[in-house]
């Protein structure tokens, strides 16, 4: 209802997920016009783990093993404002920064998928019942609930589990991809040829190939992986075109 949104907009301001400045107009991006124009888009990209590459195609890693045989959609660099937005959602509990995160993966996907078929499920990366238990609430599956609800995709929550184990970022690279291996169980048989991988971080890619491991492995097909944000090689964070938004 425009006029009510009007009224509410005058009576409750909406503020900025970054700075926190008053909104005149609600945003379902949850960002003024400054930090919009100000986020580190991903542009041209590996097709396959979203990588920035100079034209599109997959990058070298990914020509000899490819992360998906999918698509890989990120909208966002992992730096700056992005590493912010994903940290508040994390660990803060921040529903409007999630908000805002699941919006700009939702404006990608509905570009990346024109005249192509959507995935038939999503399947946000599962936390251990002892994290879930901890934190009360599953990033990805926050990210998740929205990009179903907008897309009419539904959500798979309780078909794979994750073993408990040490966080992610306090492992080594090598320690993180053998941990990985061994990480997820599939619980019940997922029934869809065409499912995407939703979480809010890809980092070194190795939640994402144990899990396609088990999907594969149950019988599915293609495999996409969304994502909120791509973590990026030090060598890319490093070139100066790195210091504008795209």
């Amino acid at each position: 209802m425009p006029g009510l949104s009007f009224i509410l907009d005058q009576i409750i301001p909406d503020t900025c997920v970054l700075c926190f400045q008053t909104q005149k107009k609600y945003s379902r991006h949850r960002l003024c016009s400054f930090c919009w124009a100000d986020l580190h888009r991903i542009g041209l990209a590996c097709t396959a783990c979203s990588l920035p590459l100079p034209m599109p195609g997959l990058c070298s890693s990914c020509t000899k093993h490819p992360l998906v045989n999918g698509q890989a959609v990120m909208p966002l660099k992992h730096i700056n404002d992005t590493r912010t937005l994903i940290h508040q959602l994390k660990f803060k509990r921040d529903l409007r920064a999630g908000q805002t995160l699941s919006a700009l993966m939702l404006d990608i996907i509905r570009i990346r998928y024109q005249g192509n078929s959507l995935p038939e499920c999503l399947i946000p990366v599962p936390l251990s019942w002892r994290n879930q238990f901890r934190r009360g609430y599953n990033q990805a599956d926050w990210l998740a609930q929205p990009l179903g609800h907008a897309l009419k995709i539904p959500r798979l929550t309780t078909h794979i589990c994750r073993r408990h184990g040490p966080a992610q970022h306090s492992l080594s690279y090598h320690d993180r991809q053998i941990q990985q291996l061994h990480t997820f169980v599939l619980k019940k048989t997922i029934k869809f040829n065409h499912v995407a991988i939703v979480d809010d971080v890809l980092t070194t890619g190795g939640t994402v190939k144990a899990l396609s491991q088990i999907l594969h492995r149950s019988g599915v097909k293609q495999i996409d992986i969304w994502c909120a944000s791509r973590a990026l090689p030090p060598s890319i964070i490093a070139h100066r075109s790195i210091a504008q938004p795209c």
